[in-house]
């Protein structure tokens, strides 16, 4: 059995206006943060790309290792 709160139901709802200072400080964070966050994206595509030529420069090694030895 579900109880209900007695009561008129009526409530007042106050949206507070931030001082200019304040929503100019929360805009360049959000400007920051989407900076860095595109910042994040490019590091980790060229980490990708150099893992990439890590892994081929090694395959290359190996394989010049096992001419070697045959």
């Amino acid at each position: 059995m579900h109880r209900r709160k007695k009561g008129c139901g009526f409530f007042v709802w106050v949206d507070v206006e931030f001082p200019p200072r304040e929503k100019a400080m929360v805009s360049w964070l959000l400007g920051r943060l989407k900076e860095l966050e595109k910042d994040v994206g490019r590091r980790q595509s060229r980490e990708r790309k150099l893992m990439g030529w890590l892994i081929l420069s090694w395959g290359l090694v190996m394989l010049l290792l096992f001419w070697q030895f045959l």
